[in-house]
């Protein structure tokens, strides 16, 4: 249990050593001016979305395997006229 509280605690720490530089830049611009900080990154995460939708639509047609299996043709009914005797 100690491991997996030490493995936990340093990646804690990695985290933080990344995100704490980038959340201080933001804090700084939203309090110089927060429609432009709203902007920023608002288009920081866009950006980064449409780069990870590319990469992931063309990584995801690689593995779809072809379908060699016997097809059944259709089976259709023909339709029928009922007659009703009264």
């Amino acid at each position: 249990m100690n491991t997996a509280a030490n493995s936990l605690n340093s990646a804690s720490q990695i985290l933080s050593k990344i995100v704490t530089p980038l959340a201080d830049l933001y804090y700084k611009a939203f309090n110089f001016n927060k429609y432009l900080a709203g902007v920023g990154f608002a288009s920081l995460i866009t950006l980064s979305l449409f780069f990870l939708m590319v990469a992931l639509i063309s990584l995801g047609d690689a593995g779809i395997p072809e379908d060699n299996s016997r097809k059944l043709g259709d089976v259709i009914m023909p339709d029928r006229d009922i007659d009703t005797l009264i």
